[in-house]
């Protein structure tokens, strides 16, 4: 199950409630067809559910491609450490294979900023997360040769 598509995103929704008029019928009707089937209510929430979703995720193998130590990961997915820095997060983002809806979504609920492509090294990581790059080694690689520094935090994890 790919939670991508389970969960509608957000500009869909928006789309959709646009052609919802002044009609309680088809207020109902939206919302019996998008009724929310998951809720989170914080950033673990999501990120547990995530790899319950993907059961070759493995968190060892998360905290090593995302070149964080384990002891600052578990304060992320066990919700001690509510809100990590959006370059602190991300390259967990990357190293589960998360698209970038799923990047920012997880960003929102970390009350970080979304990634923006207006940013140069955003761009960047846009790229990559398109591109399906699951370790944050290779975005540095990327970034390097791009000459573009990488965000700060993002490439040696200062916890």
């Amino acid at each position: 199950m790919n939670s991508e598509h389970d969960i509608e995103s957000t500009e869909h929704l928006l789309q959709e409630l646009k052609k919802i008029k002044l009609d309680p019928k088809a207020l109902h009707a939206f919302q019996e067809q998008y009724t929310p089937h998951y809720s989170f209510q914080s950033l673990s929430d999501y990120l547990n559910y995530y790899i319950a979703e993907h059961p070759d995720l493995e968190t060892r193998k998360i905290y090593i491609d995302a070149n964080i130590p384990p002891s600052y990961g578990n304060q992320i997915f066990n919700g001690t450490k509510k809100r990590p820095g959006k370059y602190k997060l991300i390259p967990i983002c990357i190293a589960m294979g998360m698209s970038l809806t799923e990047t920012n979504r997880a960003l929102r609920l970390a009350k970080a900023p979304e990634l923006d492509p207006r940013n140069k090294q955003d761009m960047a990581l846009i790229i990559c997360i398109n591109e399906k790059v699951r370790t944050i080694y290779t975005v540095n690689e990327f970034l390097e040769a791009a000459e573009l520094p990488p965000p700060s935090g993002i490439l040696n994890h200062e916890i």
